[in-house]
């Protein structure tokens, strides 16, 4: 297939890196995912961006999983890694937000205590 690009994995990680992405809930839930399963703390600064029902919904959603976030104002932070042995009889309470139902179920499944 022609379409088909290699992809390099990095040799080092992206400590202090920032990326400006256009303002999107969705985008925002997929970054707070990716947070949570990197090691060590993500910042995501929402700028003008209402955060909306989606994106408390996965703040909510990581905290019952067991992962700690913190959310000052227009900034969360993630500390990542910290849940994957996962959180027995936690309840996830994705509200009418698809992409926490989807998302926080893959997450959930990576712990053992699932």
């Amino acid at each position: 297939m022609d379409d088909l690009r290699p992809i390099t994995p990095l040799r080092r990680p992206l400590a202090d890196k920032r990326v400006a992405v256009p303002p999107s809930k969705s985008v925002a839930n997929r970054e707070l995912i990716l947070s949570a399963l990197a090691k060590g703390r993500s910042r995501l600064e929402l700028g003008p961006m209402d955060p909306g029902d989606d994106v408390r919904a996965m703040v909510g959603a990581l905290g019952a999983l067991g992962y700690r976030v913190d959310w000052d104002g227009g900034e969360i932070t993630v500390h990542g890694g910290s849940s994957l042995s996962g959180r027995a009889g936690a309840v996830v309470d994705a509200h009418d937000a698809g992409t926490v139902a989807r998302f926080a179920t893959a997450l959930a499944a990576l712990g053992s205590g699932f």
